[in-house]
Order: structure tokens, then C-alpha cells, then sequence
């Protein structure tokens, strides 16, 4: 059957956010005023910036561990999606083609075992690819007949 790569994280991994990128987020205000006046020296005195006030470093922490979690739900949902297509796109082949896709994909070694490359493998091996890039060709001569056209009529 298909062989391919699980996932590229540790399913019950943790983000952690290190003091320095807190101290960073802390100062970031401050930074950027600071480029402002180097950019802007006529309007120098009248950028403010400086350190927050109230600043809530675990507050920070947790938003940014959220967001990092959410992030990688999203891209390990966006994965799970991936192979679904690929999955019900290469179920409704015929066996042959599926036999000669199998083969392919078992191949190469060196091929990442990833939705991303699936999804082309069958892109390419079903034609799909190349009725694509016959239309866009197709219509880039259109194009640039037209365009030719154009150019004659303004001689």
C-alpha cells in the first residue's frame, strides 16, 4: 500500500517561548520608535515610544503558546485534508493507473512522503497536469497574438 511520513512534529509537543523573545516583545515599542526617529529626524521629538507600561509577560507567554498550538493544529488538519483528497481522488482511478502510481511513489526514495507530493504525483500521472498547461499555453498564444495584432494596427 501507500507508504508515507506521519507527521514532521511530535503529536504531543508543547511550545515553549524563551525569556529572551519576552524581553524582546517587552522592548519592541522602543525599537520601533527608535527606527522611527533615525528615518524621520524632522519628526524625531514628536515620536514617542518607550517600554509598556503593565506589561504581562505571562499573558504574552500564553498568547504566543496558543497561537503557536493553533498554528500546528491548523497545518496538521490541513495535512489530514490533503490526504483525504488525494486519497478519494486516487480511489476513483482505475486499478491500473493506481498500480503504476503505487509503483512510482515506492520508487523514489528520495520523494517526501507528503500530501503536497501525492497530490502532484497524481496530478501528473492522471493528465490532469498536462490538459493544464496546454490551456494556458493555449491562451498565452491567444494572447499574444492579440497583442501581435495590436501592435501591427498601431504601425
Amino acid at each position: 500500500m501507500i507508504k508515507f511520513d506521519r507527521y514532521p512534529w511530535r503529536s504531543n509537543y508543547q511550545w515553549e517561548i524563551s525569556d529572551r523573545a519576552l524581553k524582546m516583545a517587552e522592548s519592541k515599542p522602543e525599537r520601533d520608535a527608535k527606527k522611527l526617529r533615525e528615518k524621520l529626524p524632522l519628526l524625531a521629538e514628536q515620536i514617542e515610544g518607550g517600554k509598556i507600561e503593565n506589561f504581562d509577560g505571562d499573558a504574552v507567554r500564553a498568547e504566543r503558546i496558543k497561537n503557536k498550538n493553533d498554528s500546528t493544529a491548523e497545518w496538521r488538519q490541513k495535512l489530514a485534508a490533503d490526504w483525504k483528497r488525494g486519497r478519494k481522488w486516487f480511489y476513483s482511478l482505475d486499478e491500473k493507473l493506481q498500480k503504476e502510481i503505487i509503483e512510482r511513489w515506492e520508487g523514489n526514495r528520495y520523494r517526501p512522503k507528503t500530501p503536497v507530493y501525492f497530490l502532484g504525483l497524481l496530478d501528473i500521472m492522471t493528465g490532469e497536469q498536462a490538459k493544464r498547461l496546454a490551456l494556458i499555453a493555449e491562451e498565452d498564444e491567444k494572447r499574444r497574438q492579440a497583442n501581435a495584432d495590436k501592435q501591427l494596427s498601431l504601425i
